[in-house]
């Protein structure tokens, strides 16, 4: 099919419906989630009331919770745009050197734009009123660390995500181009975590992640560095929680030393690793594509695109409010 202005268009004017349709599910999932647990759990479930147990045991309730509202509408959504063209080509091997810089580069530009997004929180805070430590949802679920829930964290929502947004979205979006379908894709990353601090670095590693994607045809490597950067973050607020109920000051302070440290370590490494490959990889996808697209405007003025931007932009307000 021949890439004109009208095939843009409709192509990511259905992508965001989709991922309208995405938000709209996890909505309706978390309500079918909570029937079901107060079903299960009651009189009337008889021959199902065993399941209660999936419902409630620390290691499973949090997984079982995220299928009703990730898992479900993730499939929903799939089928949803299955039927749009889709780029790929054979697996390529990806040398470990540059899944290393991805990952220092993810980890430390992370970190960058998440203090850029905890400075905003804290400035509309002091204007507001509203805690600041509020205004970012992975405060709390850190807080909540059960087994179910590091489980979802460090395997399973990584693993989702990288198919949804790597896999689905950035193999339909690659027909128009792999620098379209990093930008585009990382993009919608960051918008569907629905805060502003999320939003700033989940499309900054989006990015990263994309280009493992297209360098790849595949995903095995972008879940690969979504994992590592989860479980270190999942490592941390363990020994975090540990230390603080040990109630060792001076275990706390080292432990605090320790982290900055690493802290400072990956951002100089991002910016190192940036400018010794990262800026190459970006003009290596600029060599071989010359111009984005005769349509690329569409990419992101469309109705869908701008649907899906008002409702992101709703739910980052409501963390302020």
């Amino acid at each position: 099919m021949e890439l004109n202005k009208r095939t843009y268009l409709s192509a990511f004017t259905i992508l965001g419906l989709a991922m309208c349709l995405y938000s709209g599910l996890q909505l309706v999932g978390a309500y079918v989630y909570v029937l079901a647990s107060d079903w299960i759990s009651g009189l009337e479930a008889g021959g199902f009331r065993w399941l209660s147990g999936l419902f409630a045991s620390p290691l499973t309730r949090v997984p079982v919770q995220y299928l009703f509202v990730l898992g479900i509408p993730s499939l929903l959504v799939y089928l949803s745009v299955c039927w749009l063209p889709a780029s790929g080509g054979t697996r390529k091997k990806v040398p470990a050197s540059a899944i290393a810089a991805a990952l220092v580069m993810a980890m430390g530009f992370g970190y960058v734009f998440n203090f850029t997004g905890t400075i905003i929180n804290f400035g509309i805070s002091l204007a507001t009123g509203k805690s600041a430590l509020e205004m970012n949802p992975v405060t709390e679920m850190l807080s909540m660390l059960e087994p179910g829930m590091i489980l979802y964290v460090c395997l399973i929502g990584p693993f989702m995500e990288e198919v949804m947004f790597r896999g689905v979205f950035l193999r339909r979006a690659r027909r128009f181009g792999d620098r379209t379908a990093i930008l585009y894709t990382a993009v919608l990353f960051g918008m569907m975590h629905g805060n502003l601090t999320q939003f700033l670095y989940a499309t900054a590693i989006g990015l990263i992640l994309g280009y493992l994607a297209v360098s790849s045809n595949g995903i095995r490597y972008c879940v690969l560095v979504h994992v590592l950067i989860n479980s270190y973050s999942t490592y941390l607020t363990l020994w975090s929680l540990f230390l603080e109920n040990m109630g060792t000051s001076l275990f706390t302070a080292l432990f605090s030393f320790g982290v900055l440290a690493a802290v400072a370590l990956f951002i100089a490494g991002a910016v190192w690793f940036f400018v010794s490959q990262g800026v190459f990889w970006w003009r290596e996808l600029r060599a071989r594509e010359r111009t984005f697209g005769p349509g690329f405007r569409y990419v992101w003025k469309n109705p869908g695109f701008f649907l899906f931007a008002v409702i992101s932009l709703l739910e980052m307000v409501s963390y302020f409010l």
